[in-house]
């Protein structure tokens, strides 16, 4: 890849155990390299739910509110990371 293409993120703020969980998950030697491909997982699959669109098909985020269940948890949208992954709440 071309230098001209590519970006400098310096003050990237990351949960370093998700971090880690992603360079497992990714097989990343490094945390750029773990960076570098969750963004390119997220751009494919982007992509591919373009091309779904485009085809008349309905993306799974669509779907969303066909398949939302009601929790009863005030602060699930700010601590989802609490609920999903057991880390401290934020507020």
């Amino acid at each position: 890849m071309s230098r001209a293409n590519m970006i400098n993120i310096e003050h990237l703020q990351v949960n370093r155990a998700q971090l880690e969980k992603a360079k497992k998950r990714l097989n990343a030697k490094s945390d750029t390299e773990a960076i570098r491909k969750a963004l390119t997982f997220v751009s494919r699959t982007a992509d591919k739910a373009g091309e779904r669109m485009a085809n008349g098909r309905r993306s799974a985020l669509s779907k969303i509110k066909d398949i939302a269940v009601e929790t009863g948890l005030q602060d699930l949208a700010v601590n989802h990371d609490h609920y999903l992954y057991g880390v401290e709440k934020e507020a």
